[in-house]
């Protein structure tokens, strides 16, 4: 359940496991400054006050409520952001139950050029490389040292369309639609592939393991194994017929004890 005020703005919404949340805007400027979330045990999940600068930059998030008792949600914070003469965020920092330390650093071109960030459990230190000739805005490297260097390559509409990581040998690979959506996606292993209506609003998601053989004298392709429940096979046979062709997907399932192997040649 759903409900707006007479600017079209959420003000509540009830989920269906008795989850509900409540939003408080500013009056003046009409930016969320306010938002509460409550369990069905009557446990405050989320009591969080947003502060912004004058031209709409958060400049803090408070975090109150305590982690509900008996669970690992939630928790107290309060983050920090600092940012540049161009509005670019420099810096940041939180407290609490979850405390880090975030900078980053831009190119007199504007490109973000180093970001580091310090947590309890993680510590990274990047380092972005572009094109000087062709998209040059998009980073095409990236260095980790955790995990080396990271590869970018993009497409004539500036969607990500591959990335490759050099040190682990692994890559993932995105296919998009004429209208720039995400239609594809194939990773090592997983592996997801999205359809969409008219009006371009999402309308289902398959996920699941990615699978990588040989054939033909060394040569690969790729295996899609998609879990997914006999209702959303049903649902998606003929349309996926239609949007994805040259792709094989080999469906194994649970739910399907009952049905010959299917393999989808979408």
């Amino acid at each position: 359940m759903v409900r707006e005020d007479e600017q079209g703005r959420k003000i509540f919404q009830q989920n269906g496991n008795g989850v509900w949340t409540t939003y408080a805007y500013d009056p003046q400027r009409q930016w969320l400054n306010h938002l509460y979330t409550e369990l069905p045990s009557g446990d405050a999940l989320q009591n969080l006050q947003y502060n912004y600068d004058p031209v709409g930059n958060i400049m803090d998030i408070d975090q109150s409520a305590s982690a509900p008792v008996g669970t690992k949600l939630g928790g107290p914070y309060d983050n920090h952001y600092i940012y540049d003469q161009q509005y670019r965020l420099e810096q940041s920092n939180g407290g609490g139950d979850f405390p880090y330390t975030l900078r980053a650093g831009y190119s007199p071109a504007g490109r973000l050029g180093n970001k580091s960030t310090s947590a309890q459990s993680l510590k990274s230190d990047l380092l972005f490389g572009y094109d000087q000739q062709h998209m040059t805005h998009q980073p095409r490297t990236m260095y980790d040292p955790n995990v080396g260097t990271l590869e970018f390559f993009w497409d004539a509409n500036g969607n990500l369309a591959q990335m490759i990581g050099r040190k682990q040998n692994s890559g993932r690979l995105h296919e998009w639609d004429e209208e720039n959506r995400l239609r594809f996606v194939l990773g090592e292993k997983y592996a997801g592939y999205y359809g969409y209506d008219a009006n371009g609003e999402r309308v289902y998601k398959l996920t699941g393991i990615s699978n990588l053989g040989q054939v033909n004298s060394g040569s690969t392709k790729a295996k899609r194994f998609l879990m997914m429940r006999c209702s959303i096979l049903i649902r998606i046979w003929s349309l996926a017929k239609q949007v994805i062709p040259s792709t094989i997907m080999q469906v194994q399932n649970d739910w399907l004890q009952s049905l010959a192997p299917a393999v989808l040649t979408i």
